[in-house]
């Protein structure tokens, strides 16, 4: 875990040199200390449900919570990456799991209500990231398999994002954590193989013009 760790930090901190020379709007990299283990037995405890070992496993060895941003604009990017201009805000925070598993609460309960045809999608999960749109992220209580969320039924709804939250944040990492919103992400999914792909064209072409030197101010 501690080489996919460093890793990690790699690309956050790469991503995060490509924001300063370009002059981007950004947030420098924080990385906050470790919870113990008996803080998330007992919001486990509290909330009825129970994390995946990999995500304990981090914020109890390496980091409680990850905040990196970056924004950019009035530059042209690839075609079809258009709308690819922002990344990160909390990758993850201990201190939020609670509000975000209201949130999901809430969600699902009107999906309940309405009887959602999509109401399938809210059930068994285990939320552990909340987006600026009010979309969710959450682990598949049964496998652990990272979910896409939407309030408002977007096409992404209930898509697989990556297998575990190792992952998806080592996926999600080597892209610079574009989004994570749907209309973002879904630029790097593969519909094949149902996960993000850091080898799909667009991907490939999005990291190279992340590191193409002539685009700095």
């Amino acid at each position: 875990m501690k080489e996919i760790w460093f890793n990690w930090k790699f690309n956050w901190e790469w991503v995060s040199q490509i924001a300063t020379k370009r002059d981007w709007r950004h947030l420098e990299l924080i990385i906050k200390p470790p919870v113990n283990l008996m803080q998330i037995n007992d919001l486990e405890l509290e909330m009825n449900i129970t994390f995946p070992k990999d995500f304990k496993d981090v914020l109890t060895q390496f980091s409680s919570a990850v905040d990196l941003r970056w924004y950019f604009e009035n530059e042209e990017t690839e075609d079809g990456l258009e709308n690819v201009y922002f990344g990160g805000e909390n990758l993850w925070n201990f201190e939020d799991l609670k509000d975000i598993y209201e949130a999901y609460k809430g969600w699902k309960e009107i999906a309940e209500e309405f009887e959602d045809e999509h109401v399938n999608f809210w059930q068994n999960k285990v939320p552990f990231m909340s987006l600026p749109n009010g979309d969710i992220i959450a682990f598949d209580d049964f496998t652990n398999n990272v979910i896409y969320l939407s309030h408002d039924r977007h096409e992404f709804h209930g898509k697989k994002l990556a297998n575990s939250f190792t992952d998806f944040i080592s996926k999600w990492s080597e892209l610079g954590c574009p989004g994570p919103e749907c209309w973002i992400l879904m630029h790097f999914y593969n519909y094949e193989m149902n996960e993000i792909d850091t080898n799909v064209s667009r991907a490939l072409k999005w990291r190279k013009w992340l590191e193409n030197l002539n685009y700095v101010q």
